[in-house]
């Protein structure tokens, strides 16, 4: 499997937090992973917090219910996919999230393939 890769962080560093998730909507729509309920649901609300019709304190406050649920979760692909899901909304707030989406993604891609130890 080929990992998945975004920006680096020193890259993020030159770019505001609506470029950032500008670039993480259109890299994870071509993702394979985007296919996932949750993927998509975490950049729905990455278009609404573009489009003004939600909030830092609202994304934050959906951030911490996903990783709650992903507390909850016995599988470990779908505990992954979770932590992923809310890292994403959690870059509306921090724009440096991304990163941690991002590998979190690829633990479940890996975990999908039965790789996690690569």
């Amino acid at each position: 499997m080929d990992k998945l890769t975004f920006l680096l962080p020193e890259e993020i560093s030159l770019l505001t937090k609506d470029e950032v998730i500008h670039r993480l909507i259109r890299f994870l729509s071509m993702s394979p992973c985007c296919l996932d309920e949750g993927i998509k649901d975490a950049l729905k609300i990455l278009v609404n917090y573009l489009e003004e019709n939600i909030t830092v304190f609202h994304a934050r406050k959906r951030a911490f219910q996903i990783h709650q649920e992903a507390r909850e979760e016995t599988d470990p692909y779908k505990k992954m996919i979770k932590r992923a899901c809310g890292h994403i909304v959690s870059t509306i707030h921090v724009k440096t999230h991304a990163l941690r989406a991002i590998d979190y993604l690829n633990k479940a891609l890996r975990l999908k393939e039965g790789n996690l130890h690569d």
